[in-house]
């Protein structure tokens, strides 16, 4: 390569050289390379959450809605379900509660654990993962990115805790 500073070039160094590869041919390539990066984690994402999906319908049990605390509302659905582990708040555009066999032998636990569901969908949490989803798809290759997205959703969880455990000390 020759560095030339001369020329019609406002004193800037211009690069000529031997190979063909130039510039935009190197951003092209990590252009390419960012989209495939991005349709991969995005994919995943997507996929999983149909898998989820598929096989939460399969294996739920409608919980009577009389039997579920009076601050859940009636468009909400409370599940019981051997597919979670831990019990969630799953969906976008009707977003339901899932639980566990072990929170429903106790009405304490399940009052409990139906309310911390509960406020993770007052606080729009299930919206807030597909933003992070979304982030991290479009950030896969900054690890920056997928620490914020961890710290977020550990931050919900906090949150939610703190708000529940506010309610009930204000409650009694």
């Amino acid at each position: 390569y020759n560095v030339s500073a001369a020329g019609d070039h406002s004193g800037q160094a211009v690069l000529s050289g031997g190979s063909g590869a130039g510039l935009s041919d190197i951003l092209k390539i990590l252009d390419i390379a960012w989209l495939i990066g991005s349709a991969a984690v995005l994919a995943w994402f997507v996929i999983s959450n149909i898998r989820f999906a598929l096989k939460l319908k399969k294996e739920r049990k409608l919980i009577d809605h009389s039997a579920v605390p009076a601050d859940v509302p009636d468009h909400v659905d409370v599940y019981m379900s051997g597919i979670v582990e831990t019990p969630c708040l799953f969906g976008i555009f009707r977003p339901a509660i899932y639980i566990t066999a072990e929170s429903c032998e106790d009405e304490a636990v399940f009052r409990h654990v139906v309310m911390h569901e509960l406020t993770h969908l007052r606080h729009y949490d299930h919206v807030w993962s597909v933003l992070r989803g979304i982030c991290i798809a479009l950030h896969w290759f900054n690890p920056f990115v997928w620490c914020a997205a961890f710290l977020s959703k550990r931050d919900c969880e906090l949150a939610c805790d703190e708000t529940l455990i506010t309610r009930m000390d204000d409650s009694g």
